[in-house]
């Protein structure tokens, strides 16, 4: 790695941290100069402006998040084990969240606004990524009979997506791990629901 993506890479793990915790607008470029001991030079060098740097900071999250995920997914032979270890992973925010403060995604969905067009992007597009992943596991799984065909891939992968996140987004908000405890168990119950009888 050379010493430019080094640098570039130091500045997106620091930021990173930064704006995952206190948020995004609440993070000024002071606070990632001292977290990075670089200069604001540096910083818009390497991503033009602080926006430009919020937006690769969450591509940079969401794909580390994702890769993970993909991992996990690939390691396991049929179509409910491969749900079940999404579930797994997501059950884990609980304990052992992969950011520090929480879903990257989940974050930047809850603080974003009209005019957050760069994380809007991000978050729309790692949203149908992770939409039309599980999607796809449901469809394989049906073709090889591993789930029921009565099921709808689509319309699952929208439950799975939006339960999910959106009870990540009140764990943030309360405090409390039931909520996501809760859809975790419900998600789970519907996959089994889910196999062929």
């Amino acid at each position: 790695m050379g010493n430019a993506e080094h640098t570039r890479k130091h500045i997106l793990n620091e930021a990173s941290k930064l704006f995952n915790v206190q948020g995004y607008k609440a993070t000024s470029l002071s606070d990632i100069t001292t977290a990075t001991e670089l200069t604001k030079g540096a910083i818009y060098r390497h991503f033009g402006s602080k926006e430009g740097l919020e937006r690769e900071a969450l591509v940079f999250m969401c794909d580390h998040m994702m890769s993970t995920v993909s991992a996990l997914v690939k390691a396991e032979h049929t179509a409910p084990d491969k749900l079940l270890v999404i579930l797994d992973f997501y059950a884990a925010y609980t304990v052992n969240p992969p950011f520090h403060g929480g879903c990257p995604l989940t974050n930047a969905s809850i603080e974003m606004d009209d005019s957050d067009s760069g994380l809007r992007d991000v978050v729309d597009e790692v949203t149908r990524k992770l939409h039309g992943a599980v999607q796809h596991i449901v469809a394989k799984g049906i073709e090889h009979g591993q789930l029921a065909p009565r099921v709808d891939p689509s319309s699952f992968a929208s439950l799975l997506v939006a339960s999910v996140e959106g009870a990540i987004g009140m764990m943030k908000v309360t405090g409390a791990t039931k909520h996501l405890r809760d859809v975790i168990s419900l998600l789970k119950q519907q996959v089994d629901q889910m196999k062929p009888e």
